[in-house]
């Protein structure tokens, strides 16, 4: 057979991120993990915030919660860092920091409660986050409204996964909100993985 009849095998492609996505992970908690992490919370150093824009308009209202990376989180957070950089080897390919933790925060939302559209990036030390992280912390029904929201091709409004547990990853330059918490309470964990600037 000569070279110029010859079945050239094509080189493996890998699939590139569709980085308006997102990827979620279902059950990498259980039901008794995720309470464990709502009891990290120490009552007394909760931060109410009401932020509001130069318009005036409130934008975000919840209760938060910063985790140290240390004590009793460090295995929560090392692990979820341990997913995100997986998901990112497969999916997203970011240049991410070689650091095996990261800011996490635990975000409680009651009755009223929300996050307007917004993206997770900004100047100084945020414009280095690279992937959003969010954990549901709570059962989805025992709470109505409130659910993770982004704005997706055509500016369709997609749903991440409500379920208890699930891990739900995303480019932390893509738009997203939390919609407005009717009935319930709704916990979630949320982090940031940080890298060089994009170039």
């Amino acid at each position: 057979m000569s070279l110029s009849t010859a079945a050239l095998r094509r080189p493996d492609l890998v699939e590139r991120s569709d980085y308006f996505d997102h990827r979620t992970l279902h059950q990498v908690l259980d039901a008794d993990a995720c309470r464990q992490v709502i009891e990290l919370v120490d009552a007394g150093a909760g931060d109410r915030t009401a932020y509001v824009d130069p318009q005036g308009k409130v934008t975000r209202h919840a209760d938060v919660w910063w985790l140290p990376p240390e004590g009793d989180a460090r295995a929560v957070i090392e692990r979820l860092v341990a997913l995100v950089r997986q998901v990112n080897e497969d999916y997203f390919f970011f240049d991410l920091d070689d650091i095996q933790e990261a800011d996490f925060q635990l975000t409680r939302y009651g009755p009223g409660h929300f996050y307007g559209w917004h993206t997770d990036v900004g100047k100084d030390h945020l414009s280095r986050r690279k992937l959003s992280v969010v954990v549901q912390l709570s059962d989805p029904g025992s709470y109505v409204g409130c659910n993770l929201q982004f704005h997706g091709h055509e500016q369709q409004i997609e749903q991440a996964a409500r379920a208890q547990g699930s891990v739900t990853i995303f480019p932390s330059f893509r738009s997203h909100a939390v919609s407005k918490l009717i009935w319930g309470e709704r916990w979630s964990l949320v982090g940031w993985i940080e890298g060089p600037p994009f170039r």
